[in-house]
């Protein structure tokens, strides 16, 4: 396992040490893979949004364009 060293503020240590009953280390652990997962997810959800956008682009273009055609027939046919 790597091991990081990070900068706190004094009185942020001498709170931490005062508190005896948390793991530390394993808290900040904790909280850096949920913050890695929470990223990972958004980018996830962000790129299939991003793909259901153009999807949806790309149908309502096709819907466009049907009626357009179809607007031609029926002036054609002399309905409208």
């Amino acid at each position: 396992m790597a091991t990081i060293t990070i900068s706190i503020p004094d009185d942020v240590k001498l709170a931490m040490s005062n508190l005896d009953e948390v793991n530390w280390s394993g808290f900040i652990r904790k909280k850096v893979v949920e913050k890695i997962n929470m990223i990972k997810l958004k980018e996830s959800v962000s790129g299939k949004v991003e793909q259901d956008m153009k999807e949806s682009q790309f149908w309502i273009e096709k819907v466009k364009e049907s009626r357009k055609n179809r607007e031609k027939e029926l002036r054609a046919e002399g309905l409208i």
